[in-house]
């Protein structure tokens, strides 16, 4: 009996491990809403959780600016953003260098890569909770930074598709400065001499790309806090000598007219939406976030 219990556990714990691992649905030709066509689109993805009896509680969460379902493991799972009674579908975001990006993809490399937006990418997060997973309703759809913007899109475009949308320190609208903020690391990106006319061997202006995260996500007086002189010019080294990894033509092919999401007035969005919305922007004084796009479409929709 001791050896059954055993082996029951052994189970659970490698169902459990199997399902945190990465996955891939095989899309086919995606279509996008430009009419060009990504071609063998990929879209990776992690399950963590347990589908319920009446598929009552599927969330769905999509990635930041960069990021990847590996670096989300940490919002899943006991005292964690969503612990652990839901059945949770991490999403890697088309052109994160995962899901079909200019990167990976052999038939369409680099800037042969179609443009797409972030409408795409939801769309395309839509085909694989539909037709892969098989489900035809969610509990909620979260999302932090990017992946809020991509919820805001959700709830534009599917917005009967989920109880509830929770976009996290995320916008519907790019302030003037988050433009600057894009323009700026484009140019730092383009005018790069390893970008190449964007036939690149590795990343391109890696160093400025750390500068503007640290510059992003902090205030001066917090960064000062937790910043030394000699840590941050150890840093600055350190970003220098890396050779991989980081954006994959992030801004470049994933917000061509800076529009990131497809509508350009938040007021549209009062006569889709259905789904109830918690906006969660960032009260600590750690982090910078314009909450001017979101609190208006708040006003408009209350």
């Amino acid at each position: 009996m001791r050896t059954l219990f055993v082996s029951v556990v052994v189970l659970l714990v490698s169902v459990t491990t199997l399902a945190q691992e990465q996955q891939f649905a095989n899309l086919g030709d995606f279509k996008l809403d430009s009419g060009e066509i990504i071609r063998d689109c990929r879209i990776g993805y992690r399950i963590f959780g347990n589908l319920n009896a009446d598929k009552s509680n599927a969330i769905i969460l999509p990635t930041w600016a960069s990021g990847t379902t590996e670096q989300l493991k940490s919002s899943v799972g006991p005292g964690s953003m969503l612990g652990e009674k839901y059945f949770v579908i991490a999403v890697d975001a088309l052109g994160n260098g995962v899901s079909s990006s200019p990167s990976n993809s052999k038939a369409q490399p680099r800037m042969k890569f179609p443009k797409f937006t972030l409408r795409d990418c939801v769309r395309s997060q839509h085909e694989l909770v539909t037709r892969v997973l098989k489900l035809t309703h969610v509990k909620a759809v979260v999302g932090v930074s990017m992946g809020g913007m991509q919820t805001f899109e959700w709830i534009v475009s599917y917005p009967d598709f989920m109880d509830m949308a929770i976009p996290v320190v995320g916008s519907p609208r790019l302030a003037a400065y988050d433009l600057l903020l894009w323009r700026s690391q484009i140019d730092a990106i383009i005018n790069d001499r390893g970008w190449n006319s964007g036939d690149y061997t590795i990343n391109p202006a890696r160093s400025a790309e750390f500068e503007f995260g640290a510059l992003l996500l902090t205030t001066p007086e917090n960064y000062n806090k937790q910043m030394t002189r000699e840590k941050i010019l150890a840093e600055l080294k350190k970003a220098a000598e890396q050779k991989g990894g980081g954006f994959d033509l992030p801004f470049a092919s994933l917000f061509p007219p800076f529009q990131p999401l497809h509508f350009k007035d938040p007021l549209i969005i009062i006569v889709r939406v259905a789904s109830p919305t918690s906006r969660i922007p960032s009260q600590a004084p750690s982090r910078r976030q314009n909450p001017a796009p979101s609190a208006t479409r708040a006003e408009c929709c209350a």
